[in-house]
């Protein structure tokens, strides 16, 4: 998350990514950037539906726990749990990718 997180706005102090990190356990890097991803898009969203979004100086606010809870809540992980038992004993068995 941290990785994904550092070109966002600005990111609340009551985000804790290692909590994030757990909740999560099971999605692909490219399901943690699409939660990143809509986390952004909606701060954005918010500023077009105030109607403030032609003011250029528009602040945005800070992204919260809440936030990534919501979108997480939406965005379940794109491999199943199966497949991921299946890739870890291929790669157990032929320590290879």
């Amino acid at each position: 998350f941290e990785l994904y997180s550092q070109r966002l706005f600005q990111i609340d102090k009551d985000v804790a990514f290692d909590k994030l990190a757990k909740k999560t356990a099971g999605y692909s890097g490219s399901d943690l950037y699409d939660v990143v991803q809509a986390v952004h898009l909606k701060i954005v969203r918010e500023v077009f539906l105030s109607g403030d979004e032609e003011n250029l100086n528009v602040k945005l606010r800070s992204i919260t726990k809440d936030d990534f809870y919501d979108v997480i809540s939406r965005r379940k992980p794109s491999v199943y749990k199966k497949s991921l038992v299946l890739y870890e004993k291929w790669f157990n068995k032929l320590k290879a990718l």
